[in-house]
């Protein structure tokens, strides 16, 4: 009795593997890695044609050499004639040169919408000239330079990832562009920076580990700023090299942000620059200070915030203000253990 007990268990647990593996492999298939399998071998330089649904599908492998005629970029998209165009590129992998641009939107091709992609070992995979564009899924991969560049207004960027970097990851630059579920892995610069004059962006759970620079460097240039929710900010820089996690250099907010392990400040405000509100942040184990805010920096609110083990206690402190009076910022109901003046609450 038992022993048709046990095959019967082995049967089930047999089947319950198989339900899984297809679950997984569905997954794989519907998030394009696995199109690619098998797929034909595509030419640089060929023509792209829409489907009679009106949607510009690719498909395969696509390499291009330094040799390949019309390479840089790989697909570019331009002129009034692609406005409102979509294209699908689940189950693309293009491979670049090292020194070419992956895909290039611009010249009045706005409101283009781009559905997956694999880009290897361009300098730049994706960059955007354009208004209204909304980006989902592409992936860049060992980039040589900066693997995003948004230039441009209403431009959304939505669950994209770049793993390595030469640069920095992500550049923005431009007004009311949402950065939404990005992740930015192994950068040699910044995770995610913003060029300055940019202003009224907002960035939503983005994730940054091992940036070579600060990683999240927010700029805008005026009120009401740079919203930001949900960033982490892992592990920036190097002893040799100190980088922060959050570094505001202009107007902005930030809520329910987080800072682990980076080899200087979790979060900083820049000298001269106001209007900044960090609130219900967690910062931690920053080789420096936890929240720092700089001496000429002013008008600047900090509070309900979690910050601990952070700094040395003596040189560097879980929250420190270069304004020895606190009287030029407005610290409430954090927690932490050390602070660089006892006015800070």
């Amino acid at each position: 009795m038992m022993r048709y007990q046990d095959i019967a268990k082995k049967k089930q647990r047999v089947k319950r593997l198989f339900w899984i593996l297809l679950i997984l492999l569905l997954g794989l298939v519907s998030s394009g890695w696995l199109y690619p399998l098998g797929a034909e071998v595509l030419l640089c330089g060929d023509p792209l044609f829409p489907d009679p649904d009106g949607i510009y599908r690719l498909r395969g492998h696509l390499t291009c050499l330094p040799t390949d005629p019309d390479t840089d970029p790989i697909l570019d998209i331009k002129g009034d004639d692609v406005a409102d165009s979509k294209f699908d590129l689940r189950g693309l992998i293009a491979t670049g040169d090292g020194d070419n641009t992956g895909i290039r939107i611009r010249d009045g091709a706005d409101n283009v919408t781009i559905v997956g992609g694999i880009f290897k070992k361009c300098k730049t995979a994706l960059r955007v000239e354009a208004d209204d564009c909304d980006i989902e899924n592409f992936k860049a991969i060992d980039s040589s330079g900066r693997a995003f560049r948004i230039k441009g207004d209403y431009n959304d960027i939505v669950k994209s990832l770049c793993l390595k970097a030469g640069e920095a990851c992500f550049e923005v630059e431009g007004e009311y562009n949402d950065l939404i579920r990005l992740k930015a892995i192994d950068s040699s610069e910044n995770a995610i920076i913003e060029k300055k004059g940019s202003d009224n962006n907002f960035l939503s759970r983005c994730m940054s580990l091992r940036a070579g620079s600060d990683a999240f460097e927010l700029r805008a240039n005026g009120l009401p700023g740079t919203t930001t929710e949900y960033l982490t900010a892992i592990k920036s820089g190097t002893p040799e090299k100190p980088a922060r996690g959050i570094r505001f250099r202009g107007p902005g907010y930030a809520y329910k942000c987080s800072a682990f392990g980076n080899s200087a400040e979790g979060f900083q405000i820049q000298d001269n620059v106001s209007d900044v509100t960090i609130e219900r942040c967690i910062t931690i184990n920053n080789a420096q200070d936890g929240i720092e805010i700089e001496e000429a920096a002013i008008g600047n609110y900090i509070k309900r915030n979690i910050v601990f083990a952070n700094g040395d206690g003596i040189d560097f402190f879980d929250l420190t203000d270069g304004n020895y009076d606190c009287d030029n910022n407005e610290w409430k109901r954090n927690k932490f253990k050390t602070s660089n003046i006892e006015c800070i609450e």
